[in-house]
Formats: C-alpha cells, sequence, structure tokens
C-alpha cells in the first residue's frame, strides 16, 4: 500500500453509465499527499492498464449501503453465509433481487454492503468498459469506516453521521436538524472549508495522510467486483472447490446438521416468543399448555374476563392511533412486526417529512419511544424504519 501512487474514482449517483460518463478522480502520493484532481464537474475517464489495480471507484453511498450485523464469536465463513437471514428484515427489498457483500470485522460482529443486483451490474459494466475490471469497487462510506463515534461531520447539504456502532451514514439535508439537536450524544463538527459533503472532496481537501492510509486500509477489505473468492464472496456466488468432489457424501452430512442446528435455534427463538407474549396476557399463571390455557382465560366468567382486560399489555393499545396516524396518502407501510414489546415498521415516502411528521403526531398521541431506527434515501424515495417501544432503546 506504502510506496505506490493510487487514483481515487467517484461514480456519479445516476441510472445508466457510458465510457464517456464524467467522473471525478484524484490522485494521490506515495506519501499520502493530493498530487492531482479532476475538474469539479468530472470527466470521462481515460484507461490506463498500468495503474488498473491500483484504482479504488467510490460507489455511491445511498446505492451501496452499509449495514453492521451482530454475531457472537463464530468462523467467518459461517458468518458469511448467515448474512442474507440476518439482513432479510432489514432490507425492504426482495433477497434474490440484490446482492449482499461481506466487508471487515467489527468488536460485535462484522459491516456488509447491500447493493441492488441491477444498479450492481451497470458499475461493473462501466468499469469494463473503461478498462478499470482489476480495480477495487467499494461503498462510498466504507473507507471512512471506524473514522470517529458520536460525531456529525456537519455540512449543510446534510453530512456524515457516525454512530456508536462505527458504520459512518450520509445524512440527507432533511436529517440534519435532527442529527444536530442530539445534544449530549452527537458533536457536530466542520469538515474542511470548502467541503461539499463529499467523500471526493473530504480526500482533495480535508484528509491527512495518516487519514488516506486508514482509509486504503478499510478499502482493502471489501471489492464489489470480486466474483468469487473466501473473502469477498457473494452469498449466491460460493462454490465448493474440485478438490473437494470425493467428499460430497461428507459435506452433505455436515451441510444437514448444520440445517438441523438452525432449525433449532429458530424454534428455540419461537417458543421464547410465545412464553414472552403468554407472560403478558396470563403473568400469574405457569404456561403448560397455552392454547387450552388462554382458551379458558376467555371463556371464564365476567370478572375474570375484566381482569384479564385489565391486564391489556400497554403495546396493545398503539394500533388505533398507529393505524390512523400511519394512514396517511403521503406514506406506504410495507411491513409491520411485533417483537418483544415494541414495534418494527417499514416505511416509505417521497421525502422524510411525512415520516417525520407521522412519528411526532404518534409520539404525542402514545405512552412510548418513537423513533426512526434506519432511514436512508433510494431512487424512489426514503425508506425508514420506525421503531415504537414502551422504554428508550
Amino acid at each position: 500500500m506504502q510506496g505506490e501512487r493510487w487514483w481515487l474514482v467517484e461514480l456519479p449517483d445516476r441510472d445508466g453509465y457510458t465510457p464517456d460518463t464524467p467522473v471525478r478522480w484524484a490522485r494521490i502520493g506515495r506519501d499520502g499527499t493530493v498530487e492531482a484532481v479532476s475538474s469539479a464537474e468530472g470527466e470521462p475517464w481515460e484507461p490506463g492498464d498500468s495503474i488498473e489495480s491500483r484504482v479504488i471507484v467510490i460507489a455511491p453511498g445511498h446505492r451501496a449501503v452499509l449495514y453492521p450485523v451482530p454475531f457472537p464469536r463464530s468462523p467467518r465463513s459461517r458468518r458469511i453465509r448467515a448474512l442474507p437471514f440476518e439482513l432479510e428484515e432489514r432490507i425492504s427489498e426482495p433477497l434474490e433481487s440484490v446482492a449482499i457483500e461481506p466487508g471487515p470485522d467489527t468488536n460485535s460482529g462484522m459491516v456488509a454492503a447491500v447493493a441492488s443486483v441491477e444498479i450492481l451490474e451497470q458499475w461493473r459494466q462501466w468499469c469494463r468498459d473503461v478498462g478499470l475490471a482489476r480495480a477495487r469497487l467499494v461503498p462510498e462510506m466504507l473507507p471512512l469506516q471506524g473514522f470517529r463515534e458520536d460525531t456529525l461531520l456537519d455540512h449543510e447539504n446534510g453530512g456524515i453521521l457516525f454512530s456508536p456502532d462505527g458504520v459512518p451514514r450520509r445524512m440527507p439535508a432533511e436529517l440534519r436538524d435532527w442529527a444536530r439537536g442530539r445534544a449530549g450524544q452527537v458533536e457536530p463538527i466542520e469538515a474542511c472549508a470548502g467541503w461539499d459533503g463529499s467523500l471526493m472532496a473530504w480526500v482533495t481537501g480535508c484528509a491527512s495522510p495518516e487519514d488516506w492510509r486508514n482509509m486504503m486500509r478499510n478499502a482493502r477489505t471489501m471489492n464489489l467486483l470480486a466474483d468469487d473468492g473466501p473473502e469477498t464472496a457473494s452469498w449466491r456466488r460460493w462454490r465448493v472447490p474440485a478438490g473437494l468432489a470425493a467428499a460430497a457424501a461428507v459435506v452433505a452430512t455436515v451441510g444437514l446438521h448444520l440445517e438441523n442446528a438452525h432449525l433449532e435455534n429458530r424454534l428455540a427463538a419461537e417458543e421464547q416468543r410465545l412464553e414472552a407474549a403468554f407472560s403478558q396476557a396470563l403473568p400469574d399463571t405457569r404456561m403448560v399448555n397455552p392454547i387450552v390455557q388462554v382458551e379458558r382465560a376467555l371463556a371464564s366468567d365476567g370478572d375474570s374476563a375484566g381482569e384479564a382486560r385489565g391486564r391489556t399489555p400497554e403495546i396493545a393499545q398503539w394500533l388505533g392511533p398507529m393505524a390512523e396516524e400511519l394512514a396517511r396518502d403521503e406514506l406506504t407501510v410495507r411491513s409491520v412486526e411485533m417483537e418483544r414489546g415494541r414495534y418494527d415498521i417499514a416505511l416509505q415516502a417521497d421525502s422524510v417529512g411525512p415520516i417525520e411528521e407521522a412519528r411526532e403526531a404518534l409520539e404525542g398521541r402514545i405512552r412510548g419511544h418513537v423513533r426512526l431506527a434506519d432511514t436512508h434515501r433510494e431512487t424512489r424515495g426514503v425508506d425508514a424504519r420506525m421503531r415504537i417501544t414502551e422504554d428508550e432503546q
């Protein structure tokens, strides 16, 4: 990494790319200083085979989104195989339409990138067309992984928020005031004079040589151009090496045991959810046969029924206000899930405004806490996950 010049190429946020698509680029010297930059408007990339392996191509951050994925301590190969199951409920698109790429390990698990298969193929085709098939394609926020915690690189167009989980997130302008208002939690800081909110401008105008070296280390932990390999393979593309063909029977047996273990874990989780729901409904009763016990409670005399009604969980009373406040023309409710005393609601809107209005209105009507757990901009608008809990979580 040291002792070589590197090129940073920033793909524009658009639909469709050709060899003539203007891109912004910067050449970084051996000592980590910026040697040359493109024009502010960008310019078509000129192929250069001699530098192909030393080019980092930056994909638009809101189209290649980073997710922190907590995992118990386990082999990396096992965590990579489990990524689709861990991310399925956190992304709005069907798994079949996205690519999931594993990234660096963290203290609590690992980081993964999610991108549309369609747009990913456009990026890959552009790299092939301009002679960068052996370059490294990474999400915009990956080089800044672990840069700071609980800070906001502030900009009038939004900025970059560094959460406690260490994963940087681009903040749209609509959420800037919200991020600045988290007093005592987030420290707004100015990046540098002239920063326009982009990673390219950060590298060319704000970053120190040490910052660049850290960014390079992060960028080398993922490559969206890779088709296979144990470190960067998508969960769809890993294959058994031909040398293990003779051990197919052993592999099948091991796979069967792993599948059984997965099903047993799912069953244990469902049993825990059932026990939690039962204890909320009938807190003074030991669960033996839950179906029969609940039927008996419902069929009991008026006094018993009145007691049961008196024990209705608080979150069950939120359904009415939720239905009214979320039934807005500007909102689309994609899914509603209830688990362990909370609601997780996936929402979609043209902008973050209607989502925030619904959150404020709902928080004013229930005795609970309503927050936006995850918000990011897509081509069709803004996707958000609203979380409603009895206590602050």
